[in-house]
C-alpha cells in the first residue's frame, strides 16, 4: 500500500523552506542568567552523570540539560573542574587510575603471598588465586567468552567436498605429482 501523495502549492512550499532555514540559522541556547542549579548540572556532569540522570535528579528535561553543558559558560566551568582537578592531585585522571591499578596488583600479591592467611582460609586464598589465573588468561573459566572456529557445513556441502577431493586425488594420480603432505613448507 503506497501513501498518498501530498500536494504542495508553491507558496507552501517556499514557506516551508523559510521555516527550515530559520531552525538552521536559529542561535544556540544561551540562559538569560546563569542560574547556581546550572553550576551544579556542570558539577554532576564533571562527575560522571549522565544527562538523563542529571535531568531527573534536577527536574530538567535531557535536552535542557544538554543545552546548559553546551553553553560556554559550562564549557569553561569545565575546564575549570579538570585544571583544579589536576592542580590538585598534579597528575592525569590516566595517571591516577594505573597508580591505583599498580596498588591493586600489589595487593593482590600480599595477600597470595600471606602463608599464615593461606593456612588459615585455604578457601579464600584459592578463589582468590584462580580469579588472579583467569584474569591474567592462564586458566580459563567454564563461562569465559574464547571463539570455537568451528565450521558447521551442510551434509550437502560436506558430499560436494569431498567429491571434489576425490577428483583432486585422481588428477594427482594421474599428473604423478608429489603429494601434498611431502612437500617441505619449511624453506
Amino acid at each position: 500500500m503506497s501513501s498518498p501523495a501530498i500536494k504542495l502549492e508553491p507558496n507552501e512550499l517556499e514557506e516551508n523552506q523559510v521555516r527550515r532555514q530559520a531552525r538552521i540559522n536559529r542561535p544556540r541556547w544561551e540562559p538569560k542568567k546563569w542560574h547556581p542549579v546550572y553550576e551544579e548540572v556542570v558539577l554532576l556532569s564533571a562527575l560522571g552523570y549522565s544527562n538523563i540522570d542529571i535531568a531527573k535528579q534536577k527536574g530538567f528535561t535531557t535536552v535542557h540539560v544538554s543545552n546548559i553543558l553546551c553553553t560556554q559558560q559550562a564549557k569553561t566551568l569545565m575546564e575549570m573542574i579538570s585544571i583544579r582537578l589536576r592542580h590538585k592531585t598534579g597528575e592525569s585522571m590516566e595517571d591516577r587510575l594505573e597508580r591505583y591499578a599498580e596498588k591493586a596488583m600489589q595487593r593482590v600479591e600480599e595477600v597470595l603471598n600471606d602463608d599464615e592467611y593461606a593456612m588459615r582460609s585455604p578457601g579464600g586464598i584459592f578463589d582468590r588465586a584462580i580469579t588472579v589465573l583467569k584474569v591474567t588468561n592462564k586458566v580459563k573459566s567454564e563461562g569465559s567468552t574464547t571463539v570455537n572456529n568451528n565450521l558447521v557445513v551442510p551434509v550437502e556441502a560436506m558430499l560436494e567436498l569431498k567429491k571434489g577431493m576425490e577428483l583432486s586425488d585422481k588428477a594427482r594420480s594421474m599428473n604423478k605429482l608429489v603429494p601434498i603432505a611431502s612437500i617441505d613448507t619449511t624453506k
